[in-house]
């Protein structure tokens, strides 16, 4: 008995090719013994012939090996592992220290310098007694402090006075008319202390006569003071009383500036004291005096 097999076109390549060819030398191999048992055993062959031929086609792959089929495209993907070592990189930053520079505004400062305009001001200095050489350069012959500043020292003028200078050979006082006979000058009629100052600015004011004793006293400067008046009939009073210390007098009248009458006024003895009114016109010994 010839068993026919239809072989049908075979993979070229994979583990069902050897398989089917495994199968085909079992299904050969299974007919000879087939044939070798039958003619050995013919009641054997009905029981070992199926047996057989179930064995080969077990060996056969399922399904149809006729019937061309396309392989479906297995596409493997290996997974790729790949361990990177972490790596840790420092990077030194590097910082540069930013330096601000401040510039200050370039300011114009405008300075604006006020001179104040020179003011004579007679102001009261302390520290000076009867006797002492004055700033004027004579001699303080009164004090009083309880007085308002500007008359609390009375000076003098030093001997000699009439130059401009202290000293020289101008030793004796000069002497002078006091003015303006017959005629009452008003204002010029105080007598107390303090009041010399104001009696000699009257006299001026209403007396345009030149030389006169007033005018002689307001012209002066010496001891570098131009403050000098005609002292009043109680100022040169106290200057008798101290006419040692102040010096340079003689035994003869001195004017006052504290008019008594529109033809007298005032002068001063300076041989025993006495005071008494003079005709204007007469000429009689002057001694200036400030006070400060």
């Amino acid at each position: 008995m010839i068993i026919a097999a239809e072989i049908c076109k075979l993979p070229t390549t994979g583990v069902t090719t050897g398989v089917v060819i495994a199968g085909l030398l079992a299904l050969v191999f299974g007919v000879a013994v087939l044939r070798w048992v039958r003619q050995s055993l013919n009641r054997l062959s009905v029981v070992i012939a199926p047996v057989l031929l179930l064995g080969g086609f077990t060996l056969v792959p399922q399904e149809d090996s006729c019937i061309e089929a396309t392989p479906a495209s297995t596409s493997t993907t290996a997974a790729v592992t790949t361990t990177v070592a972490s790596t840790s990189t420092t990077i030194a930053v590097t910082t540069t220290p930013t330096t601000t520079t401040t510039v200050a505004p370039a300011t114009t400062t405008t300075t604006t310098t006020t001179v104040a305009a020179t003011t004579t001001t007679t102001a009261a200095v302390t520290g000076y007694n009867v006797g002492d050489t004055g700033p004027g350069g004579g001699k303080i012959f009164y004090k009083d402090l309880t007085r308002a500043a500007g008359s609390q020292y009375f000076e003098a003028a030093c001997i000699g006075w009439s130059d401009g200078t202290c000293g020289g050979t101008d030793q004796v006082d000069p002497q002078a008319q006091w003015g303006c006979y017959e005629e009452l000058l008003p204002g010029a009629d105080g007598t107390a202390i303090g009041t010399g100052r104001q009696n000699t600015a009257d006299i001026l004011a209403g007396c345009a006569e030149a030389g006169i004793a007033a005018k002689l006293a307001d012209v002066l400067v010496v001891g570098g003071k131009s403050d000098w008046f005609l002292p009043s009939q109680d100022e040169l009073i106290q200057m008798d009383t101290q006419k040692a210390t102040i010096g340079g007098f003689g035994t003869v009248n001195y004017w006052s500036s504290s008019e008594r009458y529109a033809t007298e006024s005032w002068v001063q003895d300076f041989r025993n004291g006495p005071q008494y009114g003079a005709d204007k016109y007469g000429s009689q010994f002057v001694r200036p005096i400030r006070s400060f």
